[in-house]
């Protein structure tokens, strides 16, 4: 799913082809994002990415995080922190972009590789059926020549 010139695409990013390109793929990412961040203000950040199960494309919105959760009103105490609350934020929002990016960028390769999968199967499959009935071809026609070939012995035997 191409979206250039779409207004809301910042920067348009390739995926890894081979799990050995995640990691690069990965940094290129983390830095877009670092130059994105560099801008100022407040920016929304969306997955577009293949979905495992249905074999579509999906659209999964990570920043603002948890923009759709319903927040609780806490009970009990607060959580003791060792950090300031806003350093603490970014250093769990860090973490939470990068693990939920590692997983995206994970799932959405496997879906890709088994779509790849299910096409090169279909593929074989294609390639037996043809080689079946090129198999029954070569089969009649060698019948044939065989059929001429007695005809031939009889017709020089009379």
């Amino acid at each position: 799913m191409r979206m250039e010139g779409d207004p809301r695409l910042s920067q348009a990013l390739d995926g890894p082809n081979v799990a050995e390109e995640v990691e690069p793929v990965l940094a290129g990412l983390v830095e877009a994002l670092g130059r994105l961040q560099e801008r100022g203000g407040p920016y929304r950040l969306t997955v577009v990415a293949h979905a495992a199960d249905n074999m579509g494309v999906q659209q999964v919105p990570l920043l603002p995080p948890f923009a759709s959760a319903r927040i609780a009103t806490p009970s009990g105490f607060a959580p003791r922190l060792n950090l300031p609350p806003q350093a603490f934020a970014a250093e769990l929002l860090d973490q939470y972009l990068f693990a939920s990016l590692y997983g995206w960028i994970y799932a959405s390769l496997m879906a890709e590789n088994r779509r790849r999968m299910q096409h090169l199967e279909g593929a074989i499959h294609r390639l037996e059926a043809q080689s079946q009935s090129l198999a029954r071809k070569r089969n009649a026609l060698r019948q044939e020549e065989i059929t001429e070939e007695i005809e031939v012995i009889l017709l020089s035997a009379r």
